[in-house]
């Protein structure tokens, strides 16, 4: 790939950043994906550990100090190598979502503001195939995109102190699920019952990032058995393999 596309900086004593235009776009996330999935198919790199979102990666190794000179140089050769055909494993997850009164505090707003009915809102969101663009601000929280164009709309005017652990939230053009109680201040649509995260788990995070997410409405009934059901450990995600090369 082109190096012109890319910049490199030091990041602290034990790590590098990769920077590419800041647009979030399928097509530049491509492109982190495959320069990580060829990174760690190298010598040098396979050891490090990788964060990729959006429009940039970390590249981070906290054994010794780093010799910034020496590894953008080889940084910049090995992306040079990189192509879009790199094989890269994804997957379509389809994540239930309860939509019903009790788990949609917001929705009755988003579908006013809108002036669309509250089943459109939800039609709008569950007939959307997302985009797994970055994993964050909290351990697990997965920033989706992107959100049809008739559901955006911006963040709400006052943050929330506390949302509910597997609220489902809306907020410009990104949707995603809160992993654990937190502030937040994304209109809060539904609730997924499904912890995505769990850092006795190995990795502690079932999707990674390029993966695909789909949602799909269930009734409160369904909601409270798939919880049950995940408690003693005999629920399973449906999960698709989906074309491994960009």
């Amino acid at each position: 790939m082109d190096n012109e596309e890319i910049t490199i900086l030091p990041f602290g004593e034990h790590a590098i950043l990769v920077q590419w235009e800041a647009l979030i776009e399928e097509t530049i996330l491509n492109k982190v994906i495959a320069f990580v999935h060829h990174l760690k198919s190298s010598k040098l790199f396979n050891q490090w550990e990788f964060v990729s979102s959006y429009h940039s990666l970390t590249l981070i190794n906290t054994s010794s100090s780093l010799d910034f000179r020496t590894l953008k140089k080889e940084i910049t050769r090995l992306y040079a190598q990189t192509t879009l055909q790199e094989s890269v494993p994804q997957f379509l997850w389809e994540l239930p979502v309860c939509y019903e009164t009790t788990y949609s505090k917001d929705l009755a707003f988003v579908a006013k503001t809108l002036q669309i009915a509250p089943e459109k809102v939800i039609e709008l969101h569950t007939s959307a195939v997302y985009t797994l663009y970055g994993i964050g601000f909290l351990p697990g929280f997965l920033y989706l995109g992107d959100v049809p164009t008739e559901l955006q709309l911006p963040r709400r005017d006052s943050p929330r102190l506390a949302v509910p652990k597997g609220a489902v939230g809306l907020a410009g053009g990104q949707t995603g699920i809160y992993p654990k109680v937190s502030p937040g201040g994304w209109h809060l649509i539904g609730h997924c019952p499904i912890p995505l995260f769990n850092p006795l788990r190995t990795p502690p995070i079932m999707l990674q990032v390029g993966d695909k997410v789909q949602f799909k409405s269930i009734s409160s009934a369904e909601l409270k058995l798939i919880e049950i059901e995940n408690k003693v450990g005999i629920y399973t995600l449906k999960k698709t393999k989906i074309n491994a090369t960009h």
